[in-house]
Order: structure tokens, then sequence, then C-alpha cells
């Protein structure tokens, strides 16, 4: 029969064969600590699992497990529920695995998103281009440095509304080249 019932083992040290590796079944060793820091020493000093439980009213408690130990996931005063919420990524790190799964992390997990470049050959391309090229003087790597230097956006550039009003230029501009225009193409616009 390949059945095994829900069991608990008490009086278990840190180097039984039950500690050595990740459990998938209803196996539950208990191992006595006498603190909040002891048992977080003690998961950091072995693989990283793939889910944490903590049982705990205690928010600092809560906090010390949830910033100070690296796991797959983390459920707090509960225990496998976490795979029944879709939005919440389920996977491991390192030894447990590697990768996210639910919805859509499923998708990104098994998607690969191709860079493609495409080089613009038109004059400010071929401009801003000529930096990469001997002879390399001083301003040459003066203008790198400012093509190359990593920018934010800052946040208070909403990019949607700046994308909404270039939109409504370039409809005012096409309209205006119609008025103005001999094509006719544009004037059936």
């Amino acid at each position: 029969d390949l059945y095994i019932a829900p069991t608990i083992l008490t009086g278990v040290s840190e180097d039984e064969p039950v500690m050595q590796e990740e459990i998938f079944g209803p196996v539950l060793p208990i191992l006595n600590v006498n603190s909040v820091g002891e048992a977080i020493e003690f998961i950091n000093k072995r693989e990283k699992p793939l889910s944490l439980y903590v049982f705990s009213t205690n928010k600092e408690t809560q906090n010390a497990f949830k910033s100070q130990t690296s796991s797959g996931s983390m459920v707090v005063n509960d225990a496998v529920v976490h795979l029944s919420v879709e939005t919440l990524p389920f996977g491991g790190v390192g030894a447990s695995g590697m990768g996210a799964y639910h919805g859509k992390y499923t998708f990104t997990t098994f998607s690969h998103q191709k860079s493609v470049l495409v080089r613009d050959f038109s004059a400010i391309g071929e401009y801003l281009g000529e930096n990469r090229y001997p002879p390399y003087a001083d301003w040459k790597i003066k203008r790198l440095g400012l093509l190359l230097k990593n920018r934010k956006i800052p946040n208070c550039v909403n990019v949607n509304f700046v994308c909404f009003l270039l939109g409504i230029g370039f409809a005012f501009a096409v309209k205006l080249l119609a008025e103005n225009s001999t094509f006719e193409f544009l004037k059936n616009m």
C-alpha cells in the first residue's frame, strides 16, 4: 500500500536523515530551539526551503522570519493554503527549484522574451553612433558617457499621458498637413 499516515516525529536532532532532505509527505519532524534567532540560524545554514511556515501571532517574529530567511514562499499561521491562491507565484529558490508558477507566473517562467534591436541609419542615428568608432577624442568619450548613462523616468512623468499627448499632436499635424498639402491621399483622410 502506498499510504503514509500523517506522522509527527519528536525528539529529532538536526543530523538525522529526515532533516537532510526536503520532505514531500505527511511527515512533520519537531526540532526544539530556544529562540527565534536560533530558529532563523538553523534555517539559514541549510539549503533554502521550498516553503517556510511560521506559526506566531507576534508581528516582530513574523517580520524576522520574513526579512532574515530566504525560501520559495512563506506562509504565516497556516500551511499549504498559498498553493490555492493563483495570484501568488509558487516556486523554489536554489536547490528547491528555480522559477515561479501559477497563472501568469507559469507563462513567464516557460516563455522567452526575445530582445530585438534594429539599428537606425538615419542622420541622427549615425551622428549619435559615430562615437563608438576610433579615434576616441575626449568629446566622443564624454558624449558616450552621456548616451550610456542609466536614467530613470521621473515619477512625475506619466508615460501613458505623454503617449496620449503625442498621439493628439500627431493627429493635429496630419490634419494640418492634409489641409495645406497638394497630396490627394492626405486630403481624403
